[in-house]
């Protein structure tokens, strides 16, 4: 008998907390949708302007990439001289990439954005990769440091 009469005052309390709060739904549903609405908005901004600073940025990146690529042309470079313009592209190429990316998520999420398939050189890649720890290993360190490259 007493388990009836808790379980009748708790399903009274449940239904005055349901009555006294279901006028406030609409209220709730509504700063919901304000708060949503701002938040989409605040995201459109962001968006566009990290595609603004992205092509911003883009430019110079090109402009340094080809002028690398002249430079690496100059047959009087010593060995290190090469090694140092490989590190310096690697890293360039390395930020284009990351401002492509960038720019690749503001598409994705515009849906826009087109997968491709591309071949590419890992070794040659691996070999930028050494060459830019060779160089951060010297700029820490003040060591040079050499990679072999055996690969059958």
């Amino acid at each position: 008998m007493a388990f009836d009469a808790l379980n009748i005052t708790t399903a009274a309390v449940s239904l005055t907390t349901a009555i006294y709060l279901l006028p406030l739904v609409p209220h709730l549903f509504d700063a919901l949708d304000k708060t949503l609405m701002s938040e989409i908005q605040a995201k459109r901004k962001v968006l566009t302007f990290m595609s603004f600073l992205c092509h911003e940025i883009r430019n110079p990146l090109f402009a340094i990439t080809s002028t690398i690529s002249f430079m690496g042309d100059d047959k009087t470079l010593s060995e290190e001289q090469r090694e140092s313009l490989a590190s310096i592209e690697q890293s360039a190429h390395l930020m284009l990439r990351l401002v492509n990316d960038v720019l690749d998520i503001s598409k994705l999420e515009s849906g826009k954005l087109r997968l491709e398939q591309a071949r590419f050189d890992i070794l040659k890649m691996l070999k930028g990769v050494a060459a830019s720890v060779r160089t951060d290993i010297w700029q820490k360190h003040g060591e040079a440091v050499s990679f072999e490259y055996n690969i059958d």
